[in-house]
């Protein structure tokens, strides 16, 4: 069976766009930044960047939560908003009154509120409201085990409850307040490989579980569990399904429509021959009433018929009148999403989503069941612009929008998504709404050389490199729920060239390539990242050469090779004074991640070299390397389950043979959540620069070393960062001063600054 991400999955491996400021007044500040924007007046420059879909769509009665992210031309941007009249209306929900800023993990209702799970230093903190609208932290936080999937986030036996998967092991978080929270190790389930659980539900009192048993001679038989003490002990309660499937059958989903527990999933008639595509499997379980604990199991091919490929069931909701779901089918470009309801007895039947333009689209992502009907959560695109869009399907099937007013951040001037610095020149990539350029400089201060770069309208660059070999950028093409990579290179006074499409030579289909970091080389340009194998069991590091910017060729050092369990990434690229070419990454070993630093002399042949764990943390790998005339210094990041995160700067004088691990930074600066962190050269010395605090209240921070052995704290001020929040996007070094751009203030009344301060000593 086949499956495909979710969309906007591809959008996590995205650097966040920063913006450039100009000057008000008859007086210029003379460390503003300045830009020439003439020539930059098309309609793509007048429509505001703006890729946002829903994350989470949720509701109570005609109470409804909706949770939305992606980005606008500030950045990364999350707006979550509720109803309290079934979407009619919406009013934007604050959490310690503040605009949230990071993905909710889940939102659960129940003893009469909402109960707002949000990661928070590698934790889940609780957040609690009775409205939807005004949320206060709980204290205390849930640490869930590291790598583990969210099976469920539900309400039951008078508990906040949150059951996840790692591989077998089933671990069900319980809170009584969302304060303080209990582990439990379940008792009664099996707890073996041949045993998969996919999915949870839960009524007021029982809690259910669906999954599969992989038996002998590849037999699969259908598995369900239900405990009644709120998932401390369980018992067996699986149907026999062999009568309406003898060969093979499993759950994938389960929800509770106020009756009964509806499973979904697949299986194979007797009469199915081998490589024959499952048919659906609908079975219903009831705890208690008339049916108590009677099945209901049968194929249902009303959503699956065994003809296409077997779709992925996601954003189901219930109701005891109605229930609705959504499916997609296939992979990459190809995927066919469908909308799907059914009253409580009968099959499935496709809904028609709303008619739009023939240049626009519509991607179903998430349900609710409300007293009038069905809510559907959208992503409305036009243009390389997306926004989510809200529709009411009524009994009669009429759909009515009930979209919550969204203004995308409009800066007039351009938007920075990368600074480099490289032989006496600083390059600003960036954009004005959807046009995007190239600007230049000589001093660091003045850009008014620029180029305007004809881009597609679901293209955007994200990173770039410049060397005296040439200069790389690159990006995506984005079709929204498949992503092909976007090359632009250009050697030393030539024309761009362009490829766009797989880079690693990955599966066709496969959305699970991603190219973190570029490098312009005597021996070629290079590209590197990672890529998963046609099942997604396996990441391997990838990297590729070109001669001429068009045609690539991947790179199989056998050290780059990921297997199942044993994973492999290159996140940046560096060449050193003595022509050495260096890879960070990590290579994962017994399911923990090490950070490795791979070494080449032609940039074919690579050996890694392994660079010590952080000492109290398990998991580490390397994000970023520059490179002085004497030293180089490797950005490490280090996490542990229930320890938080913390970067850690390691050395070496000979090239990337040995390393030695210095200065960690303190454990709240810099979290992945917001924002990159910026290592840089600064002359002999470097600095490093980015963002710490927390998804509400963000602010600057600046390390400096004058050889890149000890690194001391600096305070980093200026005018333009005002008393709000300040996110540092995009910096580098030129002429000793060090220049930053991002967004200062709240996230709905972000200010943009383009600025160059003096790099403190």
């Amino acid at each position: 069976m086949k499956t495909t991400q979710r969309p906007f999955a591809v959008l996590a491996v995205l650097l966040l766009l920063t913006a450039t400021g100009c000057t008000d007044g008859l007086f210029k500040d003379p460390s503003r930044l300045e830009f020439n924007t003439s020539g930059m007046d098309s309609d793509a420059a007048k429509t505001p960047f703006l890729r946002m879909g829903t994350d989470v769509l949720k509701s109570d009665g005609t109470n409804v939560m909706l949770a939305a992210g992606g980005r606008d031309a500030g950045g990364a941007r999350r707006l979550v908003w509720n109803s309290s009249d079934a979407g009619r209306t919406w009013v934007p929900a604050l959490f310690d009154g503040k605009e949230l800023n990071s993905r909710p993990y889940a939102f659960i209702r129940g003893n009469g509120q909402w109960l707002a799970l949000i990661p928070e230093d590698n934790r889940l903190r609780g957040y609690s409201s009775k409205d939807g609208r005004a949320f206060s932290k709980t204290g205390g936080a849930l640490e869930l085990p590291q790598g583990s999937t969210k099976l469920g986030a539900l309400w039951t036996r008078n508990a906040w409850t949150v059951v996840t998967a790692k591989k077998s092991r089933i671990t069900i978080h319980r809170s009584g307040d969302g304060s303080g929270w209990t582990s439990i190790t379940p008792k009664g389930l099996p707890g073996t490989e041949d045993t998969s659980i996919y999915a949870a539900a839960a009524s007021a009192s029982t809690l259910v579980l669906g999954g599969q048993t992989d038996g002998p001679g590849g037999k699969i038989r259908a598995r369900a569990f239900a405990s009644g003490d709120g998932g401390t002990t369980w018992r067996d309660i699986s149907p026999d399904a062999s009568k309406a499937a003898p060969r093979n059958s499993g759950f994938r989903s389960v929800s509770w429509d106020g009756k009964a527990f509806r499973f979904l999933g697949f299986g194979w008639p007797e009469d199915s021959w081998p490589g024959q595509t499952a048919r659906g499997l609908d079975a219903s379980w009831a705890p208690g009433g008339a049916s108590k604990g009677k099945w209901n199991v049968a194929l249902d091919t009303s959503w699956a018929d065994g003809e296409d490929d077997f779709p992925w069931v996601f954003g189901r909701s219930a109701a005891p009148n109605r229930q609705g779901m959504l499916t997609v089918a296939g992979n990459g470009g190809g995927a066919e999403y469908k909308f799907l309801q059914r009253a409580t007895a009968g099959g499935w039947k496709e809904t028609a989503l709303p008619k739009i333009g023939r240049e626009q689209f519509l991607y179903p992502e998430d349900t609710a069941q409300v007293p009038e009907g069905t809510l559907l959560a959208t992503s409305f695109g036009d243009d390389g612009t997306f926004r989510p869009r809200i529709y009411l399907f009524s009994g009669n099937g009429t759909a009515q929008e009930r979209s919550p007013q969204l203004q995308p951040l409009a800066p007039g001037a351009p938007v920075v998504s990368r600074f480099v610095s490289a032989e006496g020149k600083t390059f600003a990539l960036g954009s004005i709404g959807r046009q995007t350029a190239l600007w230049e400089s000589t001093d660091g201060k003045d850009f008014s050389r620029h180029t305007v770069l004809t881009l597609g309208a679901t293209q955007m660059f994200t990173s770039m490199s410049s060397t005296p070999h040439g200069d790389i950028m690159s990006g995506m093409e984005d079709a929204w729920n498949n992503s092909d990579t976007l090359i632009w290179s250009r050697k030393p006074g030539g024309a761009w060239s362009g490829h766009s499409g797989d880079i690693f030579s990955a599966e066709a289909g496969v959305d699970h390539a991603a190219v973190e970091s570029t490098l312009s080389t005597v021996h070629g340009f290079l590209v590197a990242g990672s890529y998963a194998d046609e099942d997604g069991s396996s990441t391997s590091a990838g990297l590729a050469m070109s001669k001429d910017g068009r045609s690539w060729k991947r790179i199989d050092a056998p050290s780059f090779a990921g297997k199942e369990d044993n994973d492999r990434a290159i996140h940046v690229l560096m060449e050193t004074p003595g022509k050495t070419f260096l890879a960070g990454g990590f290579m994962e070993k017994d399911i923990k991640n090490a950070p490795v630093v791979w070494r080449s002399a032609d940039a074919k042949s690579w050996t890694p070299v392994a660079l010590a764990k952080v000492k109290g943390f398990t998991d580490s790998k390397v994000l970023g390397l520059a490179v002085g005339r004497t030293m180089t210094v490797a950005l490490v990041y280090a996490e542990q389950e229930g320890k938080g995160s913390r970067y850690v700067l390691y050395g070496s004088t000979d090239q990337g043979k040995t390393w030695t691990s210095g200065t960690a930074l303190p454990e709240a600066l810099g979290r992945e959540a917001y924002g990159p962190v910026h290592l840089l050269q600064n002359g002999d010395g470097f600095a490093v620069t980015g963002t710490m605090g927390t998804p509400q209240e963000q602010k600057p921070f600046l390390y400096t070393s004058p050889d890149g052995k000890e690194f001391q704290a600096k305070e980093l001020k200026h005018g333009a960062f005002g008393n709000g929040s300040v996110a540092i996007n995009a910096a580098t070094v030129q002429h000793g001063k060090l220049l930053l751009s991002g967004f200062a203030g709240e996230p709905d009344s972000r200010e943009q600054f383009a600025l160059t301060v003096n790099v403190p000593r």
